[in-house]
């Protein structure tokens, strides 16, 4: 029988019996034979443990799987996002701090071009991509093409910040 070689149903089968001759006791087998059966009929009966129903195949398994793995998949995905996109709102938040006053930044991006040093070069390439991306969030990217060309009218002739900003892709070398 098929039931036999099922060990979650002769377990339960086990419990059943084993409660059944704890509630009925000893002495008493004869007196409650019939209210004992259907007692434990109806106990199988609630636990409505077949053979069938607990066999699955191979196929339904790796379906199974295969939806965990893509659900999985996707809660790493929104995880993943989540610190992506509050990191994108505070960069266009700093953005729109930096487009409140762009004379200001263009001052200290001149000053820092003037200290002639590459740690100050390093700053002036960071400053300027920064100011790019605000001009192109908060303004239009003429703009900030126009700025760019009377900075470098003052600064073209330092090859190595024009170097940083030819790299940044911010200015194209003559």
């Amino acid at each position: 029988m098929a039931w036999r070689t099922n060990k979650r149903f002769t377990v339960c089968l086990f419990l059943a019996l084993a409660a059944l001759f704890w509630e009925v006791g000893p002495g008493s087998a004869q007196s409650n034979d019939s209210t004992a059966s259907n007692r434990l009929e109806n106990y199988i009966n609630k636990l409505s443990i077949t053979p069938e129903q607990q066999r699955r195949t191979v196929a339904e398994l790796q379906k199974l799987a295969m939806s965990a793995a893509e659900t999985r998949k996707q809660q790493e995905a929104l995880q993943r996002k989540k610190p992506e996109d509050e990191r994108h709102a505070k960069r266009r938040v700093y953005l729109r701090t930096l487009a409140a006053d762009f004379d200001r930044c263009w001052q200290a991006a001149d000053e820092r071009a003037e200290r002639g040093i590459a740690s100050a070069y390093d700053d002036v390439k960071r400053a300027l991509v920064d100011l790019a991306e605000a001009y192109t969030l908060c303004a239009s990217r003429t703009d900030f093409d126009r700025k760019l060309a009377g900075f470098m009218a003052r600064h073209g002739k330092r090859g190595a910040l024009v170097k940083r900003l030819a790299d940044a892709k911010l200015w194209r070398k003559s």
